[in-house]
């Protein structure tokens, strides 16, 4: 889920620190501040130090973990922070922190309990119910997670991840005047936040204001863009122009960033054709099922050929208050490596 684990401002320190001797909290300082610089290497060294003269301190081992966190040690980050709060029950950063190291550890159920139980004990703490919001969100418990947002913001006006996420939020939930109201608060705090102009760009039936395309213009230009968030600037861009009629330059920012997304791809029709095949081979036959044949009568699969205009029937049947939009959600190949992964062998062949 990608959630940063949450870390107390270093005014607040001191009280997490009681009991600890004069030179382990000395350690826990300096391990903090690399933290907050992203100096992982640094900050696990000093924690490993802190560990031996604490071990069960609950600070200690609660640091050590977001160490280990950082570094994608997430089994490890659970096991710390599960130890911290057998040791200080209660505590909404241990929960919190645990809440984020069970999501990354793949354990969802477990990481929205947790952050709940942070919101619950620390109602007044914005970024506890921003990983709340985020989590909810990944997993399309979208009403709930546009709640936790708004709560997130009620506490933190400039919260701008908060912003931008309750309205993609908003905008599955139909409501886009917000969704878009939301984005240029966004855009208030940070005039050039990608993510923002990004959804301003994607609810459609919005057209971006002259100088939100101007800033796109400028973003798309700048040699410092990642890769990935060029390709996102200039799709966003390219809309942009052509709902303003400026049709040539809209073609030159597309065959642009379309060449920047091939060469992200990698492609093997041959490859492709075979499985394609293969799948077609496999469901000759309809594959003999105990479910309840009525299960999933709520979903609507839109399906077809690439280009054909799925997406557009997807947003009108989105328009509907009573239906949402899933995009290309990951749930169907997560269960498609699971049971290859079970089975022993690729898809399709197990499909028989």
């Amino acid at each position: 889920m990608a959630v940063q684990p949450d870390q107390p401002a270093p005014h607040r320190q001191e009280d997490r620190h009681q009991g600890l001797g004069g030179r382990a909290a000395q350690l826990m300082d300096k391990a903090g501040a690399a933290i907050r610089l992203e100096r992982y290497d640094e900050a696990g060294k000093l924690t490993e130090a802190a560990v031996a003269l604490a071990p069960n301190h609950p600070e200690v081992l609660r640091l050590r973990a977001v160490v280990a966190h950082m570094q994608k040690r997430f089994a490890e980050a659970v096991a710390l922070l599960q130890r911290a709060i057998a040791l200080r029950p209660g505590d909404a950063l241990i929960h919190n922190n645990l809440g984020s190291a069970l999501g990354e550890n793949g354990d969802i159920e477990g990481a929205l309990a947790e952050f709940r139980r942070s919101c619950e004990l620390a109602p007044h703490i914005a970024g506890a119910w921003f990983n709340l919001g985020r989590a909810l969100e990944t997993q399309a418990y979208t009403r709930e997670a546009e709640a936790a947002l708004a709560r997130c913001l009620q506490l933190e006006p400039t919260h701008i991840q908060a912003r931008v996420l309750r309205g993609h939020a908003l905008r599955v939930l139909g409501r886009i005047d917000e969704a878009a109201a939301e984005y240029r608060r966004a855009l208030t705090i940070q005039p050039d936040f990608l993510a923002a102009l990004n959804g301003l760009a994607n609810l459609k039936t919005v057209q971006l204001e002259p100088d939100e395309v101007r800033t796109l213009g400028r973003l798309f230009a700048r040699h410092d863009l990642g890769e990935e968030d060029r390709v996102q600037a200039g799709f966003a861009l390219m809309g942009a122009l052509e709902d303003q009629g400026r049709y040539r330059e809209a073609f030159a920012v597309a065959a642009c960033t379309n060449a920047t997304k091939r060469r992200q791809l990698v492609w093997n029709a041959k490859v492709f054709s075979d499985k394609t095949s293969a799948v077609a081979a496999a469901f000759g036959t309809v594959p003999r099922s105990d479910a309840d044949p009525g299960q999933g009568s709520e979903v609507i699969f839109v399906v077809s050929m690439p280009r054909s205009g799925s997406t557009l029937v997807e947003q009108i049947l989105a328009a509907h208050p009573e239906v949402e939009g899933a995009n290309e959600l990951e749930v169907l190949p997560d269960l498609l490596v699971a049971e290859s992964r079970r089975h022993g062998v690729d898809f399709p062949h197990w499909v028989g």
